[in-house]
């Protein structure tokens, strides 16, 4: 799990959770990336420019390309409604967070 910053926001300056789905593709939410510029990810000490190559707000989805990531990527698994489950992220601008929660 990575921070994704987008600091030139004409709203406010947002942060969020990124992970990588393929080589150089991460996924975020629409929220943090939409109608921003300067958006950056903080990958350990490296702060890496960000190219959002897919927005899609209602569904509240992103894909971004960033060239130089290299952390694993994240396999998917399927899941029954219920199911007990993890939230990870940086829920605002705090360290990285695990919480409970259960597919919807």
């Amino acid at each position: 799990m990575l921070k994704v910053i987008s600091r030139e926001s004409p709203v406010t300056a947002d942060e969020g959770t990124a992970f990588l789905v393929a080589p150089h593709r991460m996924m975020t939410a629409a929220h943090v990336v939409d109608d921003t510029r300067g958006i950056t990810v903080k990958a350990g000490d490296d702060t890496l420019p960000v190219t959002v190559v897919y927005c899609d707000p209602l569904h509240d989805v992103a894909v971004l390309d960033v060239p130089g990531v290299t952390c694993d990527v994240l396999s998917f698994a399927d899941a029954a409604r219920g199911q007990a489950a993890v939230s990870i992220g940086y829920p605002n601008d705090r360290p990285l967070t695990l919480r409970p929660a259960r597919v919807l």
